[in-house]
């Protein structure tokens, strides 16, 4: 036993000193099979994407609106975000913040109208609470709903970092209206469980 131990420590020792800095990782984003998840709008940034064929010609711009012009740091961040998580606390929690600003720096450079902004807020949102920073992540998430009233990905995610923070009632009042938008089975279990909650105070 002490043996099969011994070797399991030694596994990933080895596993731990092979592995490269987050910064020399996130640089080789284009040979990560993670590529292949991002949004189809990013495929301009490798050959390597493969986008369905519904997606092969579509004007982007022309569909979402000229805010698409500095999507790029956007995708690159979506890029490197899954690679970030192949790595453990401080330095899981550095690569993540790092790319904190390719989601910053689009939103703050497209116009009020942006069609994608709800997307992105509520995208934002989730890597904030990822990094552990929920607060942030509840203002982003209400930026999104300020621009998409109906947009439910941001009400889950408002919902979820209500219910981390303790803010149950708040939780409760923002499930109960995105259930009378749309009910969803992920709906149905949040409002379930902050049901639970309450009950149990």
């Amino acid at each position: 036993m002490k043996i099969f131990l011994i070797a399991i420590l030694i596994t990933f020792s080895s596993l731990s000193i092979a592995q490269p800095t987050w910064q020399e990782a996130t640089k080789n984003w284009e040979n990560s099979p993670y590529i292949q998840t991002l949004p189809p709008f990013c495929s301009y940034l490798s050959k390597k994407i493969i986008v369905p064929s519904k997606y092969r010609n579509v004007n982007w711009t022309k569909k979402f609106g000229q805010g698409m012009t500095w999507g790029n740091h956007f995708c690159y961040a979506s890029a490197k975000i899954p690679i970030c998580r192949s790595y453990f606390g401080n330095n899981r929690i550095a690569c993540l913040k790092h790319q904190t600003e390719g989601f910053t720096y689009w939103i703050e450079h497209t116009g009020p109208d942006f069609k994608l902004l709800p997307y992105l807020y509520s995208g934002y949102g989730d890597l904030l609470n990822e990094i552990g920073n929920t607060n942030q992540a509840i203002i982003q998430y209400q930026n999104s709903l300020q621009k998409n009233p109906r947009y439910i990905k941001a009400y889950k995610g408002l919902i979820n970092s209500y219910i981390k923070i303790g803010a149950l009632k708040e939780a409760e009042a923002t499930v109960n209206t995105a259930l009378k938008i749309k009910k969803t089975k992920s709906l149905v279990r949040q409002k379930q469980k902050i049901d639970k909650l309450l009950s149990s105070q």
